[in-house]
């Protein structure tokens, strides 16, 4: 068993990683990178720019097990639970008050104009902005002003990003809060009409059924999940992620549950010689539609209103993809979707899963796997569904159809989502675990 670091070795770390990446981003951008001492813009993210991102990882991973260490075990707990609430109770009243736009970019506000503009008493405005200020969101450029930092910003200038850190704040917070109820009334719950959001909203059915009531609230959340699926969940890693090229001039890619058809549209443009059916529950046909043309592929795509819970009318395709989906079902509804790709599907058929593979043993250090994990109890608070590990994958596939099997998973460089390949064959290509890194 490894010796747990110590504070000189943690420290040699970060400054290591500090400086291989200060380097890296200097040379690829010596201009912009670095150029704000409070923050960088947005790091690359693209395969070519693997060693800024393992360092990057490297750097994180160090330092948060540096700060743990500092603290000590008495002092991290007593500041983590303290922290942890007003982190978000904190964000939540920026947002709902807009305060972040109402600050001037770039220059500064005072409190007592700031109040006046977001009509609330100076007192409860300074409480709430004087720690918020702390956490990095905003700045007190002097005595008595506020000005932006790089954090206040995105929730001025980004709506995508502003709506995800709102989805949260407004929704998945109250939630987390009737976990514990939920464990204690009803442990056993599967169903999304019996989660903590549920019971939070007073919604049996569910947070779906909620933005069919207030369309407003679907409206943020899908602006959230153009958000938060840039970066480390973009779709450009799935069109380098699968062997595309391979698939037959003409061959049907059915994007399932594929909302305005981004991921489809990602690849067509890489692959002319495929054609794409979008599919999803809403009438999505003239955006979609819109989209596509925008992009130049529109003579590749089409759109169907078609739910994942019925037969799939499109017979034999290529691919059915499935991205981004079955995170947010528990098994049960998982098993009855791909129950029906499997019956549409033809015997050459593959079934790609795009979605996260949970590791089997937990990596504390790993910052990734923090916000991963955090996710996967997100998916249980707001559906009773989760994040799933590759040997839950292959049960569910197993309770769908045992003929079918995961072929192979394959994780693209930088990509916290994996690319899940399931096929009628007991044909292997992986290693004993069934995943292989994709280079």
């Amino acid at each position: 068993m490894d010796s747990p670091p110590n504070l000189s070795d943690l420290a040699s770390e970060v400054s290591l990683h500090a400086q291989i990446l200060e380097r890296a981003l200097k040379k690829q951008s010596p201009c912009e990178i670095l150029q704000d001492p409070r923050g960088p813009k947005p790091y690359p993210r693209c395969p070519a720019s693997e060693t800024i991102q393992h360092s990057r990882a490297a750097l994180i991973n160090a330092s948060m097990e540096l700060y743990r260490l500092a603290l000590g075990p008495e002092d991290w707990l007593k500041m983590s639970v303290t922290y942890s609430k007003y982190d978000i109770v904190s964000l939540q009243v920026i947002c709902h008050f807009q305060i972040a736009s109402a600050v001037p970019i770039p220059g500064e506000i005072s409190y007592h104009e700031l109040s006046c503009k977001v009509d609330l008493p100076i007192t409860r405005l300074q409480l709430v902005l004087g720690y918020a200020i702390t956490t990095g969101v905003f700045r007190e450029s002097r005595p008595g002003y506020i000005t932006h930092t790089p954090v206040s910003m995105i929730l001025a200038r980004d709506p995508e990003l502003a709506s995800w850190v709102e989805h949260n704040c407004d929704e998945a917070f109250p939630a987390a809060a009737k976990l514990l109820g939920l464990l204690q009334d009803n442990p056993k719950a599967s169903d999304p009409s019996q989660s903590a959001f549920s019971a939070a909203f007073d919604n049996r059915g569910g947070l779906f059924d909620l933005y069919a009531q207030e369309p407003w609230r679907g409206a943020r959340f899908s602006r959230a999940m153009k958000g938060v699926t840039r970066g480390t969940l973009d779709a450009e890693h799935l069109v380098i992620g699968h062997d595309w090229a391979l698939l037959r001039n003409g061959g049907v890619v059915v994007d399932v549950g594929g909302s305005l058809g981004h991921q489809s549209v990602a690849i067509a443009k890489h692959f002319s010689h495929l054609k794409f059916i979008v599919q999803d529950v809403d009438d999505f046909s003239e955006p979609c539609q819109h989209l596509a043309n925008d992009q130049g592929v529109g003579s590749q795509i089409e759109f169907q209103q078609v739910s994942f819970f019925d037969a799939n009318p499109v017979l034999g395709a290529e691919v059915y993809l499935v991205r981004h989906v079955c995170h947010d079902w528990p098994d049960q509804y998982v098993v009855k979707i791909l129950r029906n790709l499997m019956r549409a599907a033809s015997p050459t058929s593959e079934i790609l899963i795009v979605d996260s593979v949970v590791p089997p043993r937990v990596d504390e250090r790993c910052f990734m796997e923090r916000y991963l994990r955090s996710i996967s109890l997100q998916m249980n608070v707001l559906f009773n569904a989760l994040e799933r590990t590759a040997e839950q994958w292959a049960s569910v596939v197993q309770q769908a159809d045992p003929r079918w099997s995961i072929y192979c998973i394959t994780t693209p460089p930088g990509s916290m989502s994996s690319i899940i390949d399931i096929r009628l064959t007991e044909k292997r290509s992986c290693n004993a675990s069934g995943t292989k890194e994709r280079s």
